[in-house]
């Protein structure tokens, strides 16, 4: 809970417990944001080291990928040449080739939406509703704690050359399933974009409120590492692409992020051990990594923020916030 707290309220933090999980932690004082009604360290102030780690694995799938290649075009020789293993090209245990198909829309299922635009976690492999079904289950509220995103709010994506997003490392993520599905086809205020992403992709609501508090303090327009990284869930350029849509679309920006965390779940990207491991799906969107030391501290200040909903204090010009009382 004191990590959480230390990053809400600008509270004095040792470097040590920072630098423990990867962070550091930019000199610029907290300050109150009339808008949101609380202290808080502006997210510019957590640096993250993702990005990088995100960057190795790409040069080390290409490097494999040269290697495959060359090893396919070989003369035969006495002793036969394996292929390089690799963890990008390695596909999910056969007991899992549910989730590794195309998910299907079923109507339902991620529920009907209940008070506060709830929506719960949907097992690996799940059918999972649509984008439009989502639409119709979102919970409308004027409750707008971030009035400046309202332009981003109500853009839908250029969805030119896939919508400008790199790939995601193998061709049942880059499929109709996981990359196809995402298209940021919605607008509302940030609260309702975050939970028609919820639903569309079968994540708890208040986890993913809890995330963009971390990331952004839901402030789409945030530019991060090194202007790198854009939007509501810090989509970076350099590794993902999507630019300018991270930046212009709000929806399109959930989509992504809660589009490539299903995959990770669903154990159908790199790390295929962390099917069914929320904790860690979350963790690897910070840190690029399955070491659990590498995204541990991340996903507690997440998941604190998720018990504690600091949004629920956040002002608005109209409306309440969609959760009523603070539910342990």
């Amino acid at each position: 809970m004191a990590l959480l707290i230390t990053i809400l309220t600008g509270a004095a933090v040792a470097p040590s417990v920072i630098d423990a999980g990867g962070w550091a932690v930019a000199p610029a004082a907290a300050r109150a944001d009339a808008r949101v009604g609380v202290p808080f360290i502006p997210p510019g102030q957590l640096r993250r080291d993702g990005g990088a780690r995100w960057l190795s694995r790409i040069a080390e799938q290409a490097r494999a990928a040269a290697d495959a290649a060359a090893n396919a075009s070989a003369p035969e020789t006495t002793e036969p040449v394996a292929p390089p293993e690799t963890e990008a090209a390695a596909q999910p245990p056969a007991d899992d080739a549910a989730a590794a198909a195309p998910a299907a829309p079923a109507a339902g299922g991620a529920g009907e939406g209940s008070a506060g635009g709830m929506f719960p976690l949907l097992a690996p492999g799940s059918a999972l509703p649509s984008g439009e079904e989502c639409a119709a289950r979102v919970q409308r509220s004027a409750w707008e704690p971030r009035p400046e995103n309202a332009e981003a709010n109500s853009t839908r994506p250029d969805a030119s050359a896939s919508y400008g997003m790199s790939s995601w490392f193998n061709s049942v993520a880059d499929g109709a399933g996981y990359r196809g599905r995402v298209d940021g086809n919605f607008t509302g205020t940030t609260d309702e974009i975050i939970q028609w992403a919820s639903c569309k992709w079968g994540f708890p609501t208040d986890l993913n409120r809890a995330q963009a508090v971390i990331e952004t303090t839901w402030d789409q327009s945030f530019v991060g590492d090194g202007g790198e990284s854009h939007g509501l869930y810090q989509m970076r350029a350099n590794v993902w692409g999507g630019l300018p849509n991270s930046s212009a679309s709000t929806a399109f920006n959930a989509d992504w992020a809660m589009g490539l965390r299903r995959a990770c779940y669903d154990g159908v990207m790199w790390y295929s051990e962390l099917r069914g491991n929320l904790d860690a799906c979350i963790g690897v969107h910070y840190s690029g990594d399955p070491d659990e030391s590498s995204w541990r501290p991340y996903t507690d200040a997440v998941r604190e923020c998720e018990q504690d909903k600091p949004w629920l204090g956040w002002s608005s010009a109209s409306g309440v916030p969609p959760t009523t009382s603070r539910q342990g």
